[in-house]
């Protein structure tokens, strides 16, 4: 199983800054341990669904985010949605996607998950099908 490094350059900043804009906005718990949680969901949301055709990943984006996962307020039906969020998450992947393809880590046949994330970088775990030949 390769990984891949992909450098999050200024993105991963300003994302995080928008996942600490939305704990504010929604009610969210204020505290550096559900912005770390949330920002980190969200890139594994993304990660899971990239692709190499670009528009098999627009059409996989536009699921995101799954806000049961991103929803930390103590009431559990109640699931915030929140349109700047949902545009930042979408942005954020489109980065990503870009990064990744630029730097030719983008395989056919594979499916990519998240190990671990910073806000400089991200490490990406690639697993390619078992018949891909």
């Amino acid at each position: 199983m390769p990984r891949v490094i992909v450098g999050l350059d200024y993105y991963g900043t300003h994302f995080y800054n928008d996942v600490v804009q939305y704990c504010y906005r929604t009610g969210q718990p204020q505290s550096q341990e559900s912005f770390s949680r949330i920002y980190k969901e969200c890139i594994s949301q993304v990660t899971a669904r990239l692709s190499v055709d670009f528009e098999t990943f627009l059409v996989n984006l536009m699921e995101l985010p799954y806000w049961k996962l991103i929803n930390y307020t103590p009431k559990e039906e109640c699931v915030v949605f929140d349109e700047v969020f949902k545009n930042a998450v979408r942005a954020f992947g489109i980065c990503l996607w870009n990064s990744m393809y630029t730097n030719k880590v983008l395989y056919p046949n594979s499916h990519f998950h998240l190990e671990s994330c910073s806000q400089i970088l991200v490490i990406i775990v690639i697993h390619t099908d078992a018949d891909y030949v």
